[in-house]
């Protein structure tokens, strides 16, 4: 079955990518869930953006799709592209190898991205699409983002312990 992966980054003390897996036959599911995260006017979620209870009630919200799977990866390392470019190598290898359609929140690092993911396209032996977007554009992305905002916070903990690279 085919599934699309969401994916977004955190910067704070490391550098991490996070990515949200879901089955095709639920994504439209996931979409409506993280749209009512929205608050009221707003354009889209940005957990770094906002309250606490907010925050800790998106957390619970993602952390409750058991249809969902999360990955991560993160790195230490200078200067970011490499960083990028390590991570999101690294969260690819954890991904199986079905069909997948992989969704990342627009950056800067586009180019790198796609070096990175045309690669991984050549090595595998299944379809690998991917886009980048901007966060207004797929409610999908705002999963991948409270994802990689909980990583190396207390919050860590309801996305399954350490799964990361330093």
């Amino acid at each position: 079955m085919k599934k699309f992966v969401f994916i977004d980054e955190s910067i704070r003390t490391q550098y991490t990518i996070a990515g949200v897996v879901v089955p095709i036959n639920r994504v439209g599911e996931y979409r409506r869930v993280m749209l009512s995260l929205r608050a009221k006017g707003a354009r889209s979620f940005h957990i770094g953006k906002e309250r606490r209870e907010r925050q800790q009630n998106a957390v619970r919200v993602l952390a409750g799709l058991d249809y969902c799977n999360f990955i991560y990866a993160s790195a230490n390392e200078r200067p970011m592209v490499v960083a990028r470019q390590t991570t999101l190598s690294d969260l690819l290898l954890k991904l199986d190898d079905s069909k997948l359609s992989l969704i990342l929140d627009e950056t800067t690092m586009k180019q790198f991205d796609t070096q990175v993911l045309s690669a991984e396209r050549l090595r595998r032996d299944s379809e690998l699409d991917f886009v980048h977007l901007h966060r207004h554009y797929d409610s999908g992305l705002w999963g991948a983002d409270i994802l990689a905002w909980s990583i190396g916070t207390q919050y860590q903990i309801f996305f399954g312990g350490q799964n990361t690279r330093t």
